[in-house]
């Protein structure tokens, strides 16, 4: 998916779940570790994140959870307490302390069991964590020890729309209990972890990937003249859910003709017409970890000379690119140039809308790439070189409005010392075989 514009990506899933969201924590002494909520990762596991967080803070830290609707709607808890923890719980928060801090708690966990959450037995049993609390105590504990250390990390996708203070948001509150103190963005403690994976977040993410490709098989097969976008987009997903995906990572975007230009088309009722192209950019979502991969299909199972030639200069562009990359030195600004530079060597060119032609570099409107994690863009410094152990996209494009013609092609890899393995590789992407996919029924 390409990294044009902001969008929420949230999409529930059935089934029982304790969901939302928030934060830090060490297991402090000799504490049983309870079985994992998120599968492929161990207890540990979770345990050795939330050590390497805490050697590095000089400063409480909190990190509020999701915002619980009255109507029990279910909705995906936010990623970082998924994280360090594993847990989903209703709305709630939890705060980390630094060493040297007073008092035998580092960890306290506050927990909000109004709309039906988990008891506090069954979130001790399950955390681990022995000091877990009604919400309704957290300032009544939390701000004293606010008052005694002088910086606050505030950390969360929604510390601005926390359910632990209705009148505002935690960062302002915090302000209020300290106004002599410092109170600093906590995101970045947790996002520079979360760049490299573990061997358990890259099984999920490789399951993920899976699932992924048995949606764009799914979706490649309704491919026809006269056929809608919304039905490819229900093809996609029957792929998700046959392939144990209980989620997409971002809404699928299905572009035929005319709409392959927009970015992020949503899938409309649109008859899709022989000759032209369509972009389908999908991702499953697997506990937690997401895929992200795009395809361009020919309406009517050949490609146009014209879709041909920029489709194979576009695919050149990403095996390029796949080369250029240098575990550990190559940055995604140091790529993204390379990936314009080698579209403006192509000796194609594009239509503009007054009719002038210009280098195909020209018409690649988003960026190279990004990281792909717990979120479909995930969280990484683009000025930092791309490091061993973590997952990317390479999404080359080309979009011409004035041709009717947007062709993209993305696919998912894993960073190692040797280079990128392409974990996408089971879906085809040379013109001969994705003609292939779209003609077989």
């Amino acid at each position: 998916m390409s990294d044009l514009g902001a969008r929420s990506y949230l999409r529930p899933r059935p089934g029982y779940v304790i969901v939302a969201c928030a934060a830090i924590t060490i297991l402090c002494g000799a504490i049983a570790a309870p079985p994992s909520l998120i599968l492929g990762q161990t207890p540990a596991e979770f345990a050795q994140r939330r050590e390497r967080l805490r050697s590095a803070l000089d400063g409480i830290l909190l990190v509020p959870s999701s915002v619980t609707t009255t109507d029990r709607e279910r909705f995906r808890a936010d990623n970082d307490l998924v994280y360090l923890t594993g847990l989903e719980l209703s709305s709630g928060m939890l705060a980390l302390l630094p060493n040297g801090a007073e008092g035998d708690a580092k960890v306290l966990l506050f927990v909000n069991r109004r709309w039906g959450g988990p008891t506090l037995d069954r979130v001790k049993e399950d955390s681990g964590l022995s000091d877990v609390y009604d919400y309704r105590e957290a300032w009544e504990r939390l701000k004293p020890i606010i008052g005694r250390i002088p910086k606050v990390y505030v950390a969360g996708s929604r510390a601005d729309r926390t359910a632990m203070e209705p009148d505002g948001g935690l960062e302002a509150y915090v302000r209020a209990q300290q106004p002599d103190g410092r109170v600093l963005n906590g995101n970045p403690l947790i996002h520079n972890l979360r760049v490299v994976k573990s061997d358990g977040e890259i099984a999920n993410i490789k399951a993920a990937v899976r699932a992924t490709v048995e949606g764009m098989r799914r979706g490649a097969a309704r491919i026809r003249p006269g056929t809608s976008e919304l039905s490819v987009e229900g093809a996609v997903l029957a792929g998700f859910r046959e392939g144990n995906a209980p989620r997409e990572a971002f809404p699928c975007i299905v572009g035929a003709g005319p709409n392959s230009v927009d970015l992020h088309h949503d899938p409309t009722e649109r008859s899709m017409r022989s000759g032209e192209t369509v972009v389908v950019d999908i991702g499953a979502e697997v506990h937690y970890y997401a895929a992200d991969i795009t395809r361009t299909f020919p309406v009517g199972g050949r490609f146009s000379p014209r879709a041909r030639e920029l489709y194979n200069a576009v695919l050149q562009v990403q095996r390029d690119c796949e080369q250029y990359v240098k575990p550990g030195k190559t940055t995604w600004g140091e790529l993204d140039s390379y990936a314009r530079a080698q579209l403006r060597q192509s000796r194609l060119r594009g239509t503009t809308s007054s009719n002038d032609l210009e280098t195909l570099d020209r018409f690649l409107t988003h960026y190279i790439g990004h990281y792909i994690g717990m979120d479909v863009h995930d969280v990484g410094q683009s000025a930092s070189p791309i490091p061993v152990g973590s997952v990317l996209a390479i999404e080359p494009g080309v979009y011409i409005p004035a041709e009717n013609i947007g062709i993209r092609i993305e696919d998912n890899y894993l960073v190692t010392e040797t280079g990128l393995v392409r974990l996408s590789e089971a879906l085809p992407r040379d013109a001969d075989d994705i003609e292939r996919m779209v003609r077989r029924r």
